[in-house]
């Protein structure tokens, strides 16, 4: 935790004097650090760009608020337990939804093990915070299909789908800062 914080103070200097969010996140950081980067929507009045970056060989997630010439890191997590296979390429990835919503996507899918995975986070602003609004996992055992699990839920909404069947999901956003990997974020039977 104290390198994590040590990175993010150094990011936040380095980001701190940059003049366009976009550009500057990407040129201030080591270009070797950064995993993928893009914009999204966020707090309103401010650009909005969500950033991989390498963290000692363990990817963090970073969100950057930039209002005229000030940027402000507004968090770094590295607790998502987001797959990188190896330095220079990646299975976790960035996109962003219709909604404007940061969609996170992590898979397993290149390394050896009977367990397949992939999931994906959907990151919204909301109510003055950055929530988890969405969830969705897709596991497959290999040997035992009778274990394969495939869920998506929508935290805002309440709605979801797990292994073909419409449920009520009782868990509400949560705040994407505090978010920890947990077995919540490993099986569809945490929601």
């Amino acid at each position: 935790m104290k390198q994590s914080l040590k990175f993010s103070l150094l990011a936040l200097t380095v980001l701190s004097t940059s003049v366009f969010a976009r550009e500057r996140l990407v040129d201030g950081l080591q270009p070797e650090s950064i995993i993928a980067s893009v914009e999204m929507v966020g707090r309103p009045g401010y650009e909005t760009q969500a950033a991989l970056v390498r963290n000692e060989d363990e990817p963090s997630l970073l969100i950057v608020e930039t209002r005229g010439a000030a940027n402000y890191l507004v968090f770094d997590n590295a607790k998502l337990n987001l797959s990188v296979k190896n330095p220079g390429s990646t299975n976790a990835k960035l996109s962003v939804n219709a909604a404007g919503s940061l969609v996170v996507s992590s898979d397993n899918s290149n390394f050896p093990s009977r367990d397949r995975w992939s999931r994906k986070y959907t990151i919204a602003y909301r109510d003055g915070q950055y929530v988890l609004a969405g969830f969705t996992l897709d596991y497959n055992d290999t040997l035992d299909g009778r274990n394969d699990q495939v869920c998506d839920y929508n935290l805002l909404t309440g709605k979801g789908v797990l292994n073909g069947r419409e449920v009520r999901v009782l868990t509400q956003p949560a705040d994407v800062a505090m978010l920890e990997d947990s077995e919540k974020l490993y099986t569809c039977k945490g929601w």
